[in-house]
């Protein structure tokens, strides 16, 4: 459970690589921000998208995002980020 919801923050970090004013995505916790950056390469969606939704929906930039996350961000800050994925990709 853990896994699949941390894979939501991830992916909704990944919006950040783009034009912060035109993405909901500015509240976002800065290690999520960071790892969206990093693995943006790994989405099908492509670096210039402004499709949300296909990032929370593309299954290899989701696990490239865990991983960083959980590599990369402290325990309080993989809980923030998930309780920010839930909010942004819970209707996706």
């Amino acid at each position: 459970m853990r896994f699949s919801i941390l894979a939501i923050l991830a992916i909704a970090s990944a919006a950040f690589a783009f034009d912060f004013d035109a993405h909901p995505f500015d509240q976002a916790p800065h290690c999520a921000r960071q790892c969206g950056e990093r693995c943006i390469e790994s989405s099908s969606c492509g670096s210039h998208s402004e499709d949300f939704g296909c990032f929370c929906r593309d299954d290899a930039f989701r696990a490239a995002a865990i991983s960083c996350v959980k590599e990369s961000c402290g325990f309080e800050e993989q809980l923030d980020s998930l309780v920010w994925a839930k909010t942004q990709c819970g209707h996706f």
